[in-house]
């Protein structure tokens, strides 16, 4: 059943957060984001891992609103809040200069989606983060929305 509940989780987080009148959504119904960062500079910084590093940092500033979703209380609103806050922090950092809001928002639903299946990824390439990731579906929902893969060797 766990694999289940993670497919739903990212469906979840991924189509939250469709649209939110930034201007980045556009297929009217709000499904899910897909081929958000095949543009430059974004398809870079993906490719690069620079939005691994933006979107680890983030995690500190954004440490609460991922610990209420990692401690189970998962709604619609605190998904919406965390990867909200990801994405705007993301935006801000220097390792993802130029990036486009639309691509980082990837980055938020990942975290987002992380958090709420118990993913812990204090260290975002540790092997037992990307394997939860991959295993809940979080990962297979980031590669769809960014439309770009990071190929890394996780550590342990």
């Amino acid at each position: 059943g766990c694999n289940l509940g993670g497919l739903l989780v990212v469906s979840i987080a991924i189509s939250a957060c469709g649209s939110d009148g930034d201007g980045g959504a556009g297929s009217g119904g709000g499904g899910p984001l897909v081929d958000q960062c095949v543009s430059e500079p974004d398809a870079s910084l993906v490719s690069s891992g620079d939005l691994i590093a933006a979107a680890q940092t983030c995690g500190g500033e954004c440490l609460n609103l991922l610990l209420n979703l990692f401690g189970g209380d998962v709604t619609d609103a605190n998904k919406e809040a965390a990867a909200s806050c990801m994405r705007d922090c993301i935006v801000a950092n220097p390792d993802a200069a130029g990036v486009s809001a639309e691509c980082a928002q990837c980055y938020g639903n990942s975290a987002a989606c992380g958090s709420s299946s118990q993913c812990v990824c204090t260290n975002r390439t540790s092997c037992g983060c990307v394997d939860c990731l991959v295993q809940t579906g979080c990962q297979a929902g980031l590669d769809s929305c960014t439309g770009v893969t990071y190929d890394f060797t996780c550590t342990n």
